[in-house]
C-alpha cells in the first residue's frame, strides 16, 4: 500500500437504489477528503445508473 493511501481516511459508501427506501452499503474507497470521496463513489459505483443517492 502506498504512503498516500496509508495517511488518507477510509470512507465508507452507501447508496439508495431507485425504488429502495433505505441506503445499502456498496464498499469503501479512500480519498484525502469528503468533496473528493463522493466524486470517488459515484465514478466507481453509480457509473451504470444504479443508485439515486449516494
Amino acid at each position: 500500500m502506498t504512503d498516500t493511501k496509508k495517511n488518507w481516511p477510509l470512507w465508507e459508501v452507501f447508496v439508495r437504489s431507485r425504488n429502495g427506501l433505505e441506503h445499502r452499503h456498496f464498499g469503501s474507497l479512500h480519498a484525502a477528503d469528503a468533496n473528493m470521496a463522493l466524486e470517488n463513489a459515484r465514478d466507481v459505483y453509480t457509473r451504470r445508473n444504479e443508485g439515486v443517492s449516494i
